[in-house]
C-alpha cells in the first residue's frame, strides 16, 4: 500500500506477527505510512490482539495492539490484551497499550477494551480518537485515555494508578459534565466507574468551561479548558 490507500481487513482474531517501530516494543499492527486501514462496525469488527509480556501483563515480550503514524486512520476494529515494557523510552515504548499515535493519527469507530501500559494511556495515547469505546484499560496515569483528542467516545469502567482514571490530559470536545458525585456525559462519558489511586477519578489536568469541577470526578489541579 502506498500513502492515500485504503486497505479493508476481514473480520477475524489478528493475534500473530506485529512491528517494532521505535524501541523494543512490538505493535500487532503499525501503520508506518499514511493509509486507512478499515475493519467492520459492530460485531463483523476484526480484532487486533496483542500480548502480555513473558511474565504477565507490562514488560519484555508484551504487544501493544496498534502503532498509528502520521496522517493514518485505523478504523473499526477491537484493540484488546494490549501491553507495553516497563523499562525503555517512556513516550512510545511505555505508554499506549492498545493504540500510539503519531502527529496527525487517528482512531475511529473502534472499541479499546482490557489494554494496560506501565506508565500513561492504557487504551490509548496521543492522536484523535472518533466514536471509539474505551473501556477495562489500565495505567499508571490516564487509564482510558493519555494527551489525545477524544470526540464522541465513551470512556468508561478504567483504572489508573495515580491520576485520571479515564483520561489525563486529553481535550476532550463539546464535553458537559454535571458534578453531582456521577459524571455524566453530552457527548463523551467519564463514567463513575473509572477508578484513579490519587486524583482524578473521570479525568485529571482538565476544567469545564465557565469553573472548576470538584467533586468526585476530575482532578482540578491545572486550568486548561476544552476547546
Amino acid at each position: 500500500a502506498v500513502a492515500g490507500d485504503t486497505v479493508r481487513v476481514a473480520p477475524g482474531n489478528y493475534a500473530a506477527g506485529g512491528l517494532a517501530v521505535h524501541g523494543g516494543l512490538t505493535s500487532r499492527v503499525a501503520l508506518v505510512k499514511a493509509v486507512t486501514l478499515r475493519g467492520a462496525d459492530g460485531p463483523q469488527a476484526p480484532f487486533i490482539v496483542g500480548g502480555a509480556a513473558t511474565g504477565g501483563g507490562n514488560g519484555e515480550g508484551a504487544v501493544r495492539c496498534a502503532y498509528v503514524g502520521t496522517g493514518a486512520v485505523l478504523s473499526g476494529f477491537v484493540l484488546t490484551n494490549g501491553h507495553t515494557r516497563a523499562a525503555g523510552g517512556t513516550v512510545v515504548e511505555r505508554r499506549g497499550g492498545g493504540s500510539w499515535c503519531a502527529a496527525g493519527g487517528v482512531v475511529s469507530n473502534c472499541v479499546l477494551v482490557g489494554n494496560s501500559s506501565s506508565l500513561r494511556g492504557g487504551g490509548a495515547a496521543y492522536g484523535t480518537l472518533w466514536n471509539c469505546l474505551l473501556a477495562g484499560n489500565s495505567s499508571d496515569g490516564g487509564g482510558g485515555a493519555y494527551q489525545a483528542e477524544l470526540l464522541n467516545c465513551t470512556v468508561e469502567d478504567n483504572t489508573a494508578w495515580t491520576e485520571g482514571g479515564g483520561a489525563s490530559g486529553c481535550t476532550v470536545h463539546k464535553l458537559e459534565l454535571l458534578w453531582i458525585g456521577v459524571d455524566k456525559r453530552l457527548e463523551i462519558w467519564f463514567d463513575v466507574a473509572n477508578v484513579s489511586g490519587q486524583r482524578g477519578r473521570g479525568v485529571s489536568d482538565r476544567f469545564t468551561p465557565g469553573g472548576s469541577p470538584h467533586g468526585s470526578g476530575a482532578s482540578p489541579h491545572k486550568k486548561k479548558e476544552p476547546s
